[in-house]
């Protein structure tokens, strides 16, 4: 059973203290300056010691940045809107009228192609056909083994002579002859008196050059021998010591000074220099005149009764300026109005798709499933329910931007990643969302079975078969990201017929046809009927539904 939003009505300007629950009608809230505008704000309040069942915190405070948002350094008061307690049962309704006779559902897939007929019995002996072309050419047979080798045949007559080979390369080079000694080592010249450098040692003879050899045989071209080393350069003689530096002269008495030069460009101005310390702070001044005191913020919660603004009734929230200082929020002194509504205390039963309206409760009553499309404006905690009672089930469709946080749900095998992802339920399921602020609705509460259309089946999670391909593009499509995750593959024969045996391929969001397997098979790929009627193969070329499992 799910539960309304029952709003508590407070009449009167009230007063609250910043951060609680409460308080006293009669304590201010925070003086402001003149000129700045009061603000509300709403947010989801969970189950707790504020709201037993959950409900809608609502802050006002003053907008002191002027940015036209309440932060929450400036909530000053908080008050809370919660959820009432389940109701009991009403009484049964009286018994309503016979619908008209809703129209021929779709016809259903075809049935399983039944068992082959008992063979029949042999038909009489046709006469003997034509006879047949020739057959093509087989191919060549395997060659034979070689044949065993020839006697071997007379000596042929004597070649002629050939001409004379080309003469042989000469031959190696004999070595070098021994190096002859070094010359004598000539005598030290006479220390001069600037220390001059004696002759050098003369250069000693050159050995005589050994023997040529013989010239080799036609043989290969030896490498040239190492050629012999110079002979010694006599040593240097010995350098003389330096003469001794003679005494300083006397210093001369200094010259006339010259006139000055002319001045020189000026030098590029150097780098600033570094900041000097901030010098002390000077006495405070006078304290000026005390300034006129501001007004306060008032918040006041209202009874709202059904109409335009909550079309079942709900919270009127006002806030503004206490301009007169009277600590009461009157009419010429409210800037700011929201409203909590209550949902709709009865059900619309709807047999056609449907644009849900905020406040609203509906029962899916169709042989085929009936699309529900989420408010485009709602408020925060705004409230939309609906209930599967016909065969289709139901969906449910955000609008562009739009999410419904499904990782609450346990039964959802992959929370969507990308908005505008619809949630689908089958028949006897139901679900509760409220609205929660930037473009997200939250499930309060839901019974059944409710999917985004991924599935927990055989220990892997398999996205909704929704898309048609051919086999080559659902491989590729498989191979992808698919809802923000990576590592997917199609499904073996074995794991597509594991899950059609368990039926949840009709929770929601699959298409109930041909879905293609990774296993080959005749001319293209095995695949299944979602509906349970038999596995077969087919061309690759078809279009056919695709899931894939990770």
């Amino acid at each position: 059973m799910f539960r309304s939003l029952t709003p508590i009505v407070l009449t009167g300007a009230i007063s609250l203290l910043p951060g609680c629950g409460g308080g006293s009608d009669d304590s201010p809230s925070e003086p402001a300056l003149n000129g700045t505008s009061a603000l509300i704000a709403m947010a989801v309040e969970a189950e707790g010691s504020n709201c037993a069942n959950g409900g809608v915190q609502v802050m006002a405070g003053l907008d002191k940045n002027g940015d036209n948002k309440l932060d929450t350094t400036e909530v000053s008061e908080t008050k809370y809107v919660c959820t009432g307690s389940t109701g009991a049962t009403g009484p049964a309704g009286a018994t309503g009228d016979t619908g008209a006779t809703g129209s021929a559902g779709a016809t259903g897939p075809a049935g399983a192609t039944g068992s082959a007929g008992a063979t029949g019995s042999a038909g009489a002996t046709g006469p003997a056909g034509a006879t047949g072309s020739a057959g093509a050419t087989g191919p060549a047979g395997a060659t034979g083994s070689a044949g065993a080798t020839g006697s071997a045949g007379a000596t042929g007559p004597a070649g002629a002579t050939g001409s004379a080979g080309a003469t042989g390369p000469a031959g190696a080079t004999g070595s070098a002859g021994a190096t002859g000694p070094a010359g004598a080592t000539g005598p030290a010249g006479a220390t001069g008196s600037a220390g001059a450098t004696g002759p050098a040692g003369a250069t000693g003879a050159t050995g005589s050059a050994g023997a040529t050899g013989a010239t080799g045989s036609a043989g290969a071209t030896g490498s040239a021998g190492a050629t012999g080393p110079a002979g010694a350069t006599g040593s240097a003689g010995a350098t003389g010591p330096a003469g001794a530096t003679g005494s300083a002269g006397a210093t001369g008495p200094a010259g006339a000074t010259g006139s000055a030069g002319a001045t020189g460009p000026a030098g590029a101005t150097g780098s600033a220099g570094a900041t000097g310390p901030a010098g002390a702070t000077g006495p405070s001044g006078a304290t000026g005149p005390t300034g006129a005191n501001g007004h306060s913020t008032l918040l006041s919660l209202s009874s709202e009764p059904a109409g335009a603004n909550c079309i079942y009734g709900g919270t009127r929230i006002t806030a503004g300026l206490d301009t007169d200082d009277d600590n009461v929020l009157q009419s010429g002194e409210i800037t700011s109005t929201k409203y909590i509504c209550n949902a709709s205390p009865t059900w619309s039963v709807v047999t056609a798709n449907t644009q849900a309206n905020s406040n609203f409760s509906y029962v899916s009553n169709s042989a085929s499933r009936l699309n529900f499309t989420l408010p485009s404006s709602p408020q925060i905690g705004d409230i939309i329910a609906i209930s599967g009672a016909g065969a289709g089930g139901w969906q449910i469709t955000p609008n562009a931007g739009q999410s419904i946080v499904s990782s609450s749900i346990s039964s959802i095998a992959m929370a969507s990643a990308a908005t505008g992802a619809p949630l689908y339920g089958a028949q006897y399921s139901s679900i509760q969302l409220q609205y929660i602020g930037g473009n997200q609705f939250m499930p309060l509460s839901y019974i059944g079975s409710i999917s985004n259309g991924f599935i927990s089946q055989g220990g892997l999670t398999w996205s909704p078969a929704n898309i048609s391909l051919n086999w080559g593009a659902a491989n590729a499509y498989c191979s992808g990201t698919i809802n923000g995750s990576s590592g997917w593959r199609l499904p073996t024969l074995p794991e597509a017929e594991g899950l059609v045996a368990s039926g949840l391929q009709h929770t929601g969001g699959w298409s109930i046809r041909f879905t293609w397997t990774a296993a080959p098979g005749g001319a293209g790929h095995w695949g299944v009927m979602t509906d349970g009627s038999s596995s077969y193969t087919f061309n690759d070329s078809y279009a056919a539904s695709v899931t894939c499992v990770k």
